[in-house]
């Protein structure tokens, strides 16, 4: 009974670690060094805000609020200055 109790543990863990991750998660991180700004706009739609960055290159920042959640995520993408994408996190 025990052991039943672990895995059901250990699911309920593992859904609730899931069920945080952004839909676009698999495909940013596919994109990192090969997608640039019309490849992602056409994707993932316009982000929620921009940030030029002074070393060249810019932020985008999306936001998503699953199911209408008032607990919403932000996901970073961070372009280099020749408009690809470098890198991505959620936060």
């Amino acid at each position: 009974m025990r052991h039943v109790l672990s895995a059901v543990g250990v699911f309920i863990f593992s859904m609730g670690c899931n069920a945080h991750m952004h839909p676009y998660a698999d495909y940013l991180q596919q994109s990192v060094g090969r997608e640039n700004h019309d490849a992602i706009a056409s994707k993932m739609g316009v982000p929620y805000r921009t940030v030029s960055l002074d070393k060249g290159g810019d932020v985008w920042i999306y936001e998503y609020c699953p199911n209408g959640s008032s607990q919403c995520q932000y996901v970073d993408l961070i372009f280099d200055k020749s408009g690809t994408l470098a890198e991505w996190f959620e936060n």
